[in-house]
């Protein structure tokens, strides 16, 4: 299971059954059965049953037994709450590949797709810092709005139609989108950048790489484009860096980068280990890439690791049981999803915790309670991820400041320390 599945190893047939958690609609933690029994029974049953039965129904009966039983079950069912800074996203559902996580968020804004009536697919824009939020194309079935992905005020994505994935364009205040890229491959996950879009390309028989398109002039730069090219995670910090992973054979996967500022260079190796990539994101500030990675020998499990792009020296950011994956940054903090609160492979069940770390005192805190996610993103203060639990298929957002998680200069507070003297010493 990746963040994005690749579009060109599911294929277009693979569109309609893939989503945004790949997990059945109606699982919920906890109990999922209620009793709506309203009987009016006044038994005064006092049985000692001392059995060790772990049924969890929360029987909501209005009935008036006083029934003593009094068994050792030791299982409690735990209402999850939305964490008072955070909020359920709407208008959402029918996510699918319509929330992209860490490039769905960008300068004050987030972009998402949701289904409309009629199976109109609807592309949404919201400002962070105000929450004004508006439609920005809807489109009748059978074409659907894929992948948004925001940068500036630039958002690009994919459209479906009739077989065909092309990639399009439109800005924060216009109206209609502009063709970027159509041709005899296939077009899809595209990554906006401040001048022009990356995206995949792929066909039939030829798995082709990436592409980059300039946005004012077209130009066209070709990117590990080869037959047998398999392309899994992208990365774009949408001026200088492009990333990827390339999937050689059916357990091979290694990290390549290409410099948009000196392509002469090439595509370049960026670790020569065969390397489990579980979402990365290139961290602007440093210039250094942050993925959640399984590496033999090297990590416990998936950890989150950093490479500096100029030099390739590989560090270890964090280590703990079980997984860390599906990093995004942004300033000093990295958002990721951690599964070891659940004590098992976020593989298993998906679940985890939503965290960010500083990167510079290594100061943790948790954002969102232990639960099903997919899809992280940070923006400054903001986080957003795709909960696919307790609060349905749904798009969480969360203001780390409101909370007292993430203080004024963008650095994580301590648990319990007062959030007006944080590391930089207060607001």
């Amino acid at each position: 299971m990746r963040q994005m599945i690749p579009t060109l190893v599911l294929g277009i047939a693979g569109l309609a059954a893939a989503c945004s958690s790949c997990s059945g609609g109606d699982d919920q933690p906890g109990d999922a059965s209620t009793d709506t029994d309203s009987d009016t029974d006044t038994d005064t049953d006092s049985d000692t049953d001392t059995g060790t039965d772990t049924d969890t129904d929360t029987d909501s009966d209005t009935d008036t037994d006083t029934d003593t039983d009094s068994d050792s079950d030791t299982e409690t069912d735990t209402e999850l709450e939305l964490p008072s800074y955070c909020q359920l996203m709407s208008p959402v559902n029918s996510l699918d590949f319509g929330w992209t996580g860490r490039f769905a968020m960008d300068n004050d804004h987030l972009v998402w797709r949701w289904i409309d009536v009629d199976d109109q697919s609807v592309l949404m824009a919201r400002t962070l810092s105000t929450g004004e939020q508006w439609e920005l194309l809807r489109d009748p079935y059978p074409e659907v709005i894929n992948r948004p992905s925001i940068h500036g005020d630039n958002v690009c994505f994919d459209r479906y139609s009739d077989t065909v994935l092309d990639i399009y364009r439109i800005g924060l205040s216009d109206i209609e989108e502009t063709l970027i890229a159509s041709s005899e491959y296939t077009e899809a996950e595209c990554a906006g950048g401040e001048n022009g879009v990356l995206y995949q390309i792929g066909g039939e028989d030829y798995y082709g790489g990436l592409r980059y398109t300039d946005y004012s002039t077209s130009d066209m730069v070709s990117i590990g484009e080869a037959p047998g090219t398999i392309v899994n995670d992208i990365m774009f910090d949408g001026v200088r860096w492009v990333v990827y992973t390339e999937y050689v054979g059916a357990t091979e996967e290694y990290i390549y980068k290409f410099d948009l500022s000196n392509t002469a260079a090439g595509v370049q190796p960026v670790d020569p280990a065969n390397i489990q990539v579980e979402g990365a994101d290139v961290h602007e500030p440093t210039q250094s890439l942050i993925a959640g990675a399984s590496i033999s020998g090297v990590t416990d499990n998936i950890d989150l690791v950093r490479w500096d792009l100029e030099t390739n020296e590989r560090t270890v950011l964090l280590s703990a049981d079980w997984d860390q994956l599906l990093p995004d940054t942004s300033g000093f903090a990295v958002m990721y999803l951690d599964s070891n609160p659940a004590g098992e492979h976020w593989f298993a069940e998906f679940q985890c915790d939503v965290k960010v770390m500083d990167l510079e005192t290594g100061v943790i805190r948790t954002v969102m309670p232990l639960d099903a996610y997919f899809g992280s993103a940070i923006w400054s203060h903001w986080v957003a991820v795709n909960n696919y639990g307790h609060w349905g298929d749904s798009i969480i957002l969360c203001d780390l400041e409101e909370g007292g998680i993430m203080d004024s200069e963008g650095h994580i507070i301590p648990e319990g320390s007062d959030p007006d003297a944080g590391v930089d010493g207060g607001k």
